[in-house]
């Protein structure tokens, strides 16, 4: 396995490189994991549905911020520091907000469909929605395994282009070069289950961590060895 970490750093095996890139998590974002707790718990427990699968979308298009606003309140955070939807987070932009809306009113469907995931994501990642440089732009995969995600967090890792980067660099034969630069990518579900699931889960178990301990070590060494790092201003709070 290629465990790469910044110079003068000191770890010995798996359970070491995932510890140390987690704490790395807010390297690369500014947004606390109260909101993912809150949206996970809100699902689990069928509550603030609605309330959950938008900020779940503007989570996960980047369409929420801890600065001033002119958009409305997201979320309020358990510190007393609020959170607000950035102009993104309406029709007509990359966000796909009409589709993370409507995804609600389905949303006891959808749950119930997770005996037959293919079906679920084929009917998710089809539809369309007016974006910014198209009317029909295509919902697609990455978004459609994110709300899979959050409607079956332990059997479904959430996954973007960082963790993919990241599980491929860990698994390379050869120690790539960085910035590692991978041009395989999840094409279909069964792609993300062959090529994600199975090597997220052998980490996960030969480790007995938690799930979203691995993943946020993932995305933290992706944004690393892709050399995306960028200046991040100070979170509200880290959990």
């Amino acid at each position: 396995m290629n465990l790469i970490i910044p110079p003068n750093r000191n770890v010995k095996n798996l359970g070491e490189f995932i510890d140390y890139w987690q704490n790395q998590y807010y390297t690369y974002t500014n947004v606390s994991d109260s909101i993912y707790n809150f949206c996970i718990t809100s699902l689990k427990n069928n509550t603030d549905t609605h309330k959950s699968i938008c900020l779940i979308g503007a989570w996960k298009t980047n369409s929420i911020s801890l600065y001033s606003n002119p958009g409305d309140i997201a979320f309020s955070c358990p510190c007393g520091k609020k959170y607000y939807f950035t102009g993104m987070w309406k029709s007509g932009t990359s966000s796909a907000h009409d589709i993370w809306v409507g995804l609600s009113k389905d949303y006891n469907r959808h749950k119930s469909l997770l005996s037959t995931p293919h079906s679920l994501i084929s009917e998710l990642e089809s539809k369309t929605y007016n974006g910014a440089r198209s009317p029909n732009t295509i919902f697609g995969l990455t978004y459609s395994l994110t709300y899979l995600h959050f409607l079956d967090p332990n059997g479904f890792p959430i996954f973007d282009k960082f963790v993919f980067l990241a599980v491929n660099f860990i698994n390379s034969m050869e120690t790539p070069d960085i910035p590692y630069k991978n041009n395989k990518s999840c094409r279909s579900f069964d792609d993300y289950i062959d090529n994600y699931v199975n090597k997220f889960n052998i980490i996960q178990k030969s480790l007995g961590k938690d799930n979203r301990c691995v993943d946020k070590a993932l995305w933290s060494f992706g944004h690393y060895i892709s050399n995306s790092r960028q200046i991040i201003k100070p979170v509200c709070c880290k959990i």
